[in-house]
């Protein structure tokens, strides 16, 4: 694995709340932090509160902290429900990675970047939303701008989706979400089809559509390729979307092809699958 390809996530950090305890997450971190499992060289760029919950997981986070900022606001929170292993979400809002800023520190790593990652979420803040689509914006030519949409409650608009999908390379989106920017955008057919209709209407090169139990497709120019589930007992599934698309990024990004990164990318999200909480080593993987 190249150890100097720069993938920078972008966004939330925080600690899931469980009933027995609490737990590093947020999407950018854990997907940051599998993709620096898989041998990559990749940053969060996020924000905690200067308060004890963002001392402690500045102390325990277990990915480069260099571009964690510290700001007044407090450090985020999600309170996580899991009935079935499947978690449902309360957000804490106006914490700190709502007011990420683009700072020198960041400017540097972005210019030698390979991938970006970004969300939704981190997006319902105005202050934070400019500061990823400056970065979006400053990103050098060639690099890889990664969209996973993880819709959560009522924090995204049809305009705020529309305005990243336009700078989206890599598009992931579960059937769920699917189904949302369908009747946001119009957009009917199969799966597939509606699916093609995204990335003609907003030129995304890539998309990787995952389905639960059902597998997972990656599609890219007429190219369509199709994993079914790994078969895995379930503890929770926090993570698992994350991961998977830690393992295509970077399969792609180290020259895999769609096949074989389409199935790392379905191994490392059986595998989360098989644990407890969404950051768990990959030394212990099959």
């Amino acid at each position: 694995m190249d150890r100097d390809m720069n993938i920078i996530a972008i966004g939330e950090v925080l600690w899931d709340i469980f009933s027995k305890g609490k737990r590093l997450g947020g999407a950018p971190a854990n997907f940051a932090f599998y993709c620096n499992e898989l041998g990559q060289n990749a940053y969060l760029v996020s924000a905690v509160g200067d308060d004890d919950l963002g001392k402690e997981l500045l102390q325990n986070i277990p990915i480069c902290s260099e571009l964690i900022a510290v700001n007044s606001k407090p450090t985020g929170r999600i309170n996580v429900q899991l009935k079935n292993g499947i978690p449902t979400y309360s957000i804490h809002e106006k914490v700190a990675w709502d007011y990420m800023e683009l700072n020198d520190s960041l400017k540097t790593q972005l210019s030698k970047s390979k991938a970006i990652c970004f969300g939704s979420l981190a997006q319902r803040n105005a202050k934070s939303k400019k500061t990823i689509h400056r970065v979006l914006d400053k990103a050098p030519d060639g690099c890889l701008k990664v969209f996973d949409v993880n819709l959560r409650q009522n924090y995204y608009s049809k305009k705020a989706l529309e305005e990243s999908l336009k700078k989206t390379n890599l598009l992931k989106i579960n059937d769920e979400e699917l189904e949302i920017l369908s009747t946001l955008f119009g957009i009917s057919g199969s799966e597939i089809e509606r699916a093609k209709t995204l990335m003609k209407t907003y030129g995304v090169e890539s998309l990787a559509l995952t389905k639960g139990t059902s597998g997972s497709y990656f599609l890219r120019g007429k190219e369509i390729d199709y994993q079914p589930i790994i078969k895995t007992i379930v503890k929770d599934t926090v993570g698992a979307g994350d991961a998977f698309l830690a393992g295509l990024v970077s399969g792609l990004l180290t020259g895999l092809s769609i096949n074989a990164a389409h199935k790392q990318a379905c191994k490392v999200s059986s595998f989360v699958c098989a644990q407890n909480g969404a950051m768990n080593p990959l030394k212990n993987i099959n």
